[in-house]
């Protein structure tokens, strides 16, 4: 029963001709006219780079399609799939800029071709808008070719206009008379009037000419009245022993398998061996070597699906279809896929199968998949009873954190409740139980105080009390900061209170490390280092940020780390070393690329968007926060307002001063759940600009007043002077009329500053070709004195640091002015850590960690390591 391919000239030359002058070609036709077999053939004869990608029958959305077709590309070589994969669905523009500017990066001078088969499995309008993106966005070189049952739900009619698409129906496929006498031929059959009479019953549809052609090899007629379901039973399917059908039934249950997933599933270990035979003898099961998965044709596997779903015929095949779906459930369990998981052990359907479900949860994960089918996890779970949930409530209440954290407070809450209401009055579950029950109930509603650390400490300490310090439910792989490369932003709700905040968090915020196994370690010496840097006491800032970078490390915080460089690229700003403040943030780029959560890539690119700004660099901020795509990216994952901070910087930089003044004055109505001081603060700041160019400076300085009377309760000094020049008319107009308003004069002071290194232009330190290229020891810039430190101690050290060697002191660390990161350096190395060891635990590239010892042998006058430690001591 071996097949053998017609090679058809018209179709390979269409496709490959339609491929070579478009972006998207779409071929649809119903199941059986052979597209999938008429794409394989003509990429035989297509000279470029393909990639092919299956899409498997739902539900699932767009999460987790992306998830499964990274997959499917990484195991065909695809040198991006795991970036891809790590940067998640681009669901929003922010992503997708991101997607669209790495696949131009990828294609350059490589064609490539991307298959998408069974594409009207997908019923995603977000999988529908990325495709028309990618399609609009022309990317030299790249071609998408969709095959489906349908036409897709795409703007195909405008696309061919415009030139960038070319769509086919079944007429392409369609087996004309001779194409049917060729392929009888093809298959030893030199018989013009049988293949005749097959063209006639069969219309030119390639899998009823198939089967018409199998029924005339075994019979010796032509059974044209036959339906497709008998003419599969009897010249396919009852040509199988018992044991090859039993297989084959089993299998019906799966898309795709692999031999080994079939061994399991079947729980046959022969099933590899069987599948092999088989599929030299059935044009119904496909076999794709780059992957090692087998397919079942549609035709075939719906006919398959329909035996086994026969209450009588199944059970006289041996087969027990609530054990056939828990060893697939199993499976994909074991393989990560929770998802498809769920769906197979709610199809076993017994208490047993309610209970993996919930056991899944209680296994540490970062929750993401849990968004892959938010709706169809939710219904699974609902659908178990609560007797099985009383079995598992730590995994059920795993469910609801993953929910509250992932979907949003206000559809967790209600589940919550009901929970806590269940649970409480359980008998079965004895007072241990119970302890454990309420302790991460404490730890759940800790999410619902957010931006409140005083009810949030209140929630985490009865946490901690209740569960012995650990949470089952909560671990170190999540992002403490929701984005925000400031964390306070996040908690800083009003005035007056920053230091008491600062003061909780180091005193309290174990209460959370213990619970999370660590998740938020280093953040206590980042907040205090916040802190000092907006109150501009540069001096004692950097010392916090290597104890919180070097706790962050220990527990692979790189969210925290993220935050840290970005307090330590302003302070280097402030310094007048702008060069080395990007690179500082551009060392981060590959090992941020290699995370799964693009919380942490917006919270870079927020973060160089943001410097950026400060020294006037439109071009260096990444487009989305130029362009302001952030309409749709829910606040609370963005760190409540700051990345509509971060596009106002950029609208500011453009000088269109009505979209300003209306971001501005827009910003406060993201605070209605979520008030954030520094928020407050910077809408006054880009309000104060814009009115100030639209109205005059009597307008601008009002605002200005506004953002200073915020801030000046607390310090907060750095983020006004950080808008330099721009605001520093008002500031001196302001500082004219209150004399001896000595915050005024401190305010002043430090945007001077800001002006001046503006006005002379840094935009070479975002010439960096690319993330983890380090800085030259002899291209830094000599501290700047600070004009926020004036005092004759401060002063008297600024003069020593000018002096010539001769007066300085003999000690070698501050006879060469080592850097607190390069003492650090040399400390971990006195430990005997290794370079990769350093590089790991500070949270940078290992040429960065070479090449900042190298700076330091120079500093020294050594030839090498242990020179330099021999000098430290």
């Amino acid at each position: 029963m071996e097949t053998r391919i017609l090679h058809r000239k018209n179709v390979i030359d269409t496709l490959t001709d339609a491929v070579n002058r478009h972006h998207l070609v779409v071929v649809t036709a119903p199941m059986g006219y052979g597209k999938t077999t008429a794409a394989r053939e003509a990429l035989r004869h297509m000279g470029r780079r393909i990639f092919y990608v299956t899409i498997n029958p739902g539900p699932h959305n767009a999460l987790y399609l992306w998830d499964r077709a990274c997959g499917q590309l990484a195991a065909q070589g695809s040198g991006m799939a795991a970036g891809l994969q790590s940067m998640g669905f681009p669901a929003d523009n922010i992503n997708l800029q991101r997607t669209l500017q790495k696949g131009r990066e990828y294609l350059a001078g490589r064609p490539t071709l991307l298959v998408v088969d069974d594409y009207h499995h997908v019923n995603s309008a977000e999988v529908d808008r990325l495709i028309e993106a990618m399609v609009r966005e022309e990317m030299p070189g790249l071609c998408v070719m969709l095959l489906s049952r349908e036409k897709p739900p795409l703007p195909t009619e405008e696309l061919c206009l415009k030139g960038l698409a070319a769509v086919f129906d079944k007429d392409l496929l369609t087996f004309s008379q001779e194409d049917a006498d060729r392929f009888f031929r093809l298959h030893g059959i030199d018989n013009r009037d049988a293949a005749q009479t097959a063209w006639n019953f069969s219309e030119g549809w390639a899998a009823a000419l198939w089967l018409g052609l199998q029924s005339y090899r075994t019979h010796g007629v032509l059974a044209s009245s036959r339906t497709v379901n008998s003419l599969l039973e009897s010249v396919v399917y009852a040509r199988y022993d018992e044991m090859e059908q039993c297989l084959l039934l089993q299998l019906s249950i799966l898309s795709s398998f692999s031999p080994r997933q079939a061994a399991a599933v079947c729980d046959d270990p022969a099933a590899p061996r069987r599948l092999s035979a088989l599929h030299e003898k059935n044009a119904f099961l496909n076999y794709d070597p780059t992957t090692d998965n087998y397919r079942l044709h549609s035709l075939f596997r719906g006919y398959l699906a329909s035996l086994l779903d026969d209450g009588e015929y199944s059970p006289a095949r041996g087969i027990d279809k609530a054990a056939l779906a828990r060893r697939a459930g199993r499976w994909f369990a074991a393989e990560g896929d929770h998802v498809q998981a769920m769906r197979f052990f709610a199809a076993a359907g017994t208490d047993d199968d309610h209970l993996e479900i919930l056991r899944i949860f209680e296994k540490p994960s970062d929750g993401l998949w849990v968004m892959f089918d938010l709706e169809g996890v939710t219904d699974i779970v609902a659908a178990i009873p609560w007797s099985v949930r009383m079995l598992c409530p730590i995994g059920y209440l795993a469910f609801i954190y993953h929910v509250m954290s992932r979907a949003g407070i206000a559809r967790a809450m209600p589940l919550l409740l009901e929970a806590e209401r269940r649970f409480a009055g359980e008998p079965g579950l004895g007072p241990d139980m119970q302890r454990l029950i309420q302790g991460e109930i404490a730890l759940i509603r800790g999410i619902d105080a957010f931006n409140d650390l005083f009810a949030m400490r209140d929630a985490h300490k009865k946490a901690h009390e209740l569960l012995g310090g650990r949470s089952a439910i909560s671990h170190r792989h999540l992002i403490w900061t929701f984005g925000s490369p400031h964390a306070a932003f996040l908690y800083v709700r009003r005035a007056g209170t920053y230091t008491d905040m600062v003061n909780l968090v180091e005193s309290d915020l174990r209460y959370y490390h213990d619970l999370a196994d660590g998740c938020g370690m280093g953040a206590q010496e980042l907040f205090r280092a916040e802190l000092l840097l907006e109150q501009g006491a540069f001096k004692k800032v950097e010392p916090h940020i290597m104890k919180s970078i070097y706790r962050a490390s220990g527990k692979q915080q790189l969210a925290t780390i993220i935050a840290a460089n970005f307090s330590l690229a302003r302070l280097h700003l402030a310094r007048g070393e702008a060069e080395s403040g990007v690179a500082l943030l551009r060392e981060l780029g590959p090992e941020v690329i290699k995370r799964a959560n693009p919380l942490l890539r917006n919270s870079l690119d927020m973060s160089l968007g943001y410097i950026a700004a400060c020294l006037g660099h439109l071009d260096a901020v990444p487009r989305w926060l130029k362009d302001g795509d952030i309409s749709i990216v829910r606040s609370f994952y963005q760190g409540i307002s700051f990345s509509q901070v971060a596009h106002g910087k950029a609208v500011l930089l453009k000088k269109d001063w009505n979209t300003l003044e209306t971001l501005a004055q827009d910003i406060p109505s993201h605070m209605t759940r979520y008030p954030s001081l520094f928020a407050l603060i910077h809408a006054a700041m880009l309000e104060s600009v814009a009115a100030y160019h639209l109205y005059g400076i009597a307008e601008g300085a009002a605002a200005l007043r506004r953002a200073v009377d915020l801030a000046r309760q607390d310090g907060i000094a750095l983020c006004i002077a950080e808008y330099g020049r721009h605001c520093l008319p008002m500031l001196k107009a302001l500082a004219a009329r209150n004399p001896g308003d000595i915050f005024l004069r401190t305010l002043l002071r430090l945007t001077r500053h800001y002006g001046q290194m503006a006005a002379a232009g840094h935009g070479e330190a975002f010439s960096i070709p690319s993330p983890g290229t380090e800085r030259r020891s002899s291209d830094r810039r000599a501290a700047a004195p600070s004009p926020m430190e004036s005092s004759p101690c401060e002063r008297r050290m600024t003069e020593r640091r000018h002096q010539p060697p001769k007066a300085r002191t003999k000690n070698a660390l501050t006879e060469h002015a080592l850097t607190e990161r390069e003492k650090l350096l040399l400390s971990l190395a006195a430990k005997g850590e290794s370079n990769a060891e350093i590089a790991a635990r500070l949270g940078v590239s290992l040429p960065a960690v070479k090449k900042a010892f190298s700076a330091v042998y120079r500093k020294l006058g050594v030839r090498g390591r242990v020179e330099a430690v021999g000098k430290m001591g």
